[in-house]
């Protein structure tokens, strides 16, 4: 018997994510806070987040996209994502034993778990402001 087999298996990974691989940006009709990861070389992982405020559970939507060398914003720009799920997650619930994790993607879901833990502790540092308002052009 090997010394792993009794030991009880999370269901996902917090990941370590260097600083240079992330980013914390809002959509350009400020409706949604973004979390921007590079995953590879040309493959950046977004969620979208709708926060209203730290004690209420967040809208997530976790998104794809595949962008070219030839990307001079390094895939940052808003088109061209994929969907691959959309949810509703409160960051604290990864601190349960078993939390329930049926809404994130099969596809990176350690990475958007991870991506989730994270924004829970830029909400632990300050409280954002809410993602509800609208880019108004001068």
């Amino acid at each position: 018997m090997s010394h792993t087999e009794g030991e009880p298996r999370s269901a996902f990974t917090i990941l370590n994510i260097a600083q240079n691989d992330i980013e914390l940006d809002k959509t350009r009709d400020g409706r949604y806070w973004r979390l921007l990861y590079w995953l590879e070389r040309d493959v950046l992982l977004q969620l979208l987040i709708s926060h209203t405020c730290c004690e209420d559970p967040n809208d997530f939507i976790a998104q794809v996209k595949a962008f070219g060398s030839d990307d001079d914003l390094g895939g940052r720009s808003e088109q061209g994502f994929t969907t691959l799920s959309e949810f509703m997650f409160a960051p604290v619930q990864l601190e349960d034993t078993e939390p329930c994790l049926d809404g994130f993607p099969d596809v990176c879901r350690d990475e958007f778990i991870t991506m989730v833990s994270y924004w829970g502790r830029i909400l632990e540092v300050m409280e954002c402001g809410s993602a509800l308002g609208t880019l108004s052009h001068p």
